[in-house]
């Protein structure tokens, strides 16, 4: 049952990141999708987004050079030309999402603790 309530928690901890800015591109998705090609290129920045963002959570993600780190930024600076404009606005929906993931992130370890607590408790009980 632990086990699932961390699982849950980790979903919820992508959602919560993910969501607020997923709203705002919803309601303004006339602004941002004018033509399909438009359309293709920011899905493409955000398969990219999303994929850095669950590398991140999981503390798999490690950019090692300058190079690696602006090839990145110039890559997705094109793919997401059209939301540039509100990069404040999207920002701060960014930020939102994230400290969303860090109050999340808290209950995770404490969950992982009490899993840790219970299972070192029936191994001892066992021994007994």
């Amino acid at each position: 049952m632990r086990r699932f309530r961390i699982f849950i928690l980790y979903l919820m901890s992508v959602a919560f990141s993910v969501c607020p800015l997923l709203t705002y591109l919803i309601i303004y998705r006339d602004r941002y999708f004018c033509t399909k090609y438009d359309a293709i290129k920011l899905f493409s920045g955000g398969l990219i987004l999303i994929t850095m963002l669950i590398l991140k959570m999981l503390k798999k993600l490690k950019i090692p050079s300058g190079v690696s780190l602006f090839g990145l930024i110039c890559v997705l600076s094109y793919l997401l030309t059209p939301i540039i404009q509100d990069l404040t606005v999207l920002s701060f929906l960014a930020l939102v999402g994230e400290i969303c993931d860090v109050i999340i992130g808290v209950l995770i370890s404490r969950e992982k603790r009490k899993l840790s607590a219970i299972e070192t408790a029936s191994q001892i009980k066992k021994l007994i």
